[in-house]
């Protein structure tokens, strides 16, 4: 809560029905959470006005431009759950003294994982492959024709900083393999690992709703990005 006893106003811009956004900023007290009545930018402007926080879109359909910065009268907070801020006008924001801050570096995995799986793909024609097999067809001696080969590779990942991945060759068993992931992976997931010799670690927490929770217990946010590290959201009146 406020000084005043008042709740913060987080506006959501993300496509998602309240219900869902209820769910992702579930437990945190002190909190009234809206949404635009359409996914109009017009909307935006007419919702932004009493909102302390916002929370961007990850689509890029809803942008925060001068002209909804200068509607927002008490807005303190900005939130991207991604790492990309071209949707916001980060000038502006950071003229009326707004706080934004991002998810840098929550992706790191994913990013890893998507280019390990792509070159397995590109590797054995797996794309290819499947349309072929929903078609009726079973093109195993065109595979090499194609270039298709085995990876014979030890496929090494580690996300213990984020950011690195890697494959090195002389090895052809995934067992060597060792797995960081920042989503967490489901006991399923976990198991089918074990029984060949992956480990997966995971680690909880997501950044943007561990920030809206520290903006309004008066802590520092991470990830700002007008501003020199961590700073403290405080909740400001009306600028009218």
């Amino acid at each position: 809560m406020a000084r005043d006893g008042s709740a913060w106003r987080l506006l959501s811009l993300a496509p998602a029905p309240i219900e869902r956004v209820q769910a992702w900023f579930a437990g945190i007290d002190g909190l009234a959470i809206e949404v635009p009545p359409s996914r109009t930018q017009a909307a935006i402007g007419a919702a932004i006005g009493t909102a302390d926080i916002v929370v961007t879109d990850r689509s890029n359909a809803l942008r925060i431009d001068a002209a909804e910065v200068a509607a927002a009268e008490q807005l303190s907070f900005v939130m991207s759950p991604g790492v990309g801020l071209d949707n916001i006008d980060l000038e502006a924001l950071t003229a009326a003294d707004v706080v934004v801050a991002n998810t840098a570096g929550l992706n790191a995995a994913s990013v890893a994982e998507w280019c390990l799986g792509a070159a397995f793909a590109v590797a054995r024609s797996l794309a290819w492959v499947d349309g072929r097999v929903r078609a009726g067809e079973w093109p195993q001696l065109e595979l090499p024709e194609r270039g298709s080969t085995e990876i014979g590779a030890c496929v090494w990942a580690s996300w213990a900083s984020g950011r690195s991945a890697a494959v090195s060759p002389g090895c052809s068993r995934a067992s060597a393999a060792t797995w960081r992931t920042g989503h967490g992976a489901g006991a399923m997931q976990a198991t089918r690992a074990e029984r060949v010799g992956c480990h997966f670690s995971s680690s909880s927490g997501d950044p943007t709703s561990s920030n809206v929770r520290r903006a309004i217990a008066g802590e520092p946010i991470r990830s700002v990005v007008n501003g020199l590290g961590p700073v403290v959201v405080r909740r400001e009146p009306p600028r009218s």
